[in-house]
């Protein structure tokens, strides 16, 4: 079965109408950010069960989703844990990285990951020291700021 960019999007169309329709039903999500979610979850289970998916159709729509958690963590977290955007964003990423490939992530990627958790963390705990105070805040509006 060869699966390509026509057949996701004619899939993703089709569920975005099916998920756009369940909101009369109380579905709360956003129709797109489900359908596509719905696509890679598809094409993901489709590989792991051996078919030929190309990865790199998986992982585009999969880096979708990451920005789309984002936009979606960004309007609900309040404004002072938003300092934490890029650390959620790297490690959804990684995450996404470790469901599609097909070597494991070194140990150096999950070091990173704690160090820039770590780092951030004493920033956020630090926001309120007049030395940290400044960068802290362009940190949280790094992406308001654009």
């Amino acid at each position: 079965m060869a699966v390509g960019l026509a057949e996701v999007l004619l899939a993703a169309s089709a569920l975005f109408f099916v998920f756009l329709a369940a909101r009369a039903f109380g579905f709360k999500a956003c129709a797109a950010c489900a359908a596509f979610a719905c696509a890679w979850l598809g094409l993901l289970a489709l590989r792991y069960f051996g078919e030929d998916i190309d990865p790199a159709l998986i992982g585009v729509l999969m880096g979708g989703s990451v920005v789309g958690v984002m936009y979606l963590l960004r309007e609900k977290l309040p404004e002072e844990y938003r300092l934490f955007t890029f650390p959620f964003l790297a490690t959804f990423f990684a995450l996404a990285y470790l469901l599609l490939a097909d070597v494991p992530i070194k140990g150096s990627a999950y070091l990173l990951l704690a160090a820039l958790w770590l780092g951030f963390g004493i920033i956020f705990l630090a926001r309120n020291n007049e030395a940290v105070k400044g960068a802290a805040q362009k940190l949280i509006e790094c992406c308001k700021n654009w």
